[in-house]
């Protein structure tokens, strides 16, 4: 499966990635709507993960240009665990 990552937080991506590579998928990965559209339009993916916030475009700007219906992700929330 090829997945394609559009965020702009390059180690949140990073270990994204990584577990998605885990798994065994390809994966490319954008840090801007700009190059996430370039790279959507020069290859194929099954899956795009895409960041709402991005710096220089909108999400719901980029959805209107992808083929594959990304999944859209308007932030992300980490807590450590309680103990």
């Amino acid at each position: 499966m090829r997945i394609l990552i559009i965020e702009d937080d390059a180690l949140l991506a990073e270990r994204i990635q990584e577990i998605i590579e885990e798994a065994g998928h390809e994966v490319n990965h954008a840090l801007t709507g700009e190059e996430g559209l370039s790279l959507a339009e020069m290859e194929s993916h099954n899956v795009i993960i895409l960041d709402m916030g991005l710096p220089d475009m909108s999400g719901n700007d980029i959805k209107k240009h992808c083929e594959t219906p990304p999944i859209m992700c308007r932030y992300w929330c980490c807590q450590p665990a309680l103990s």
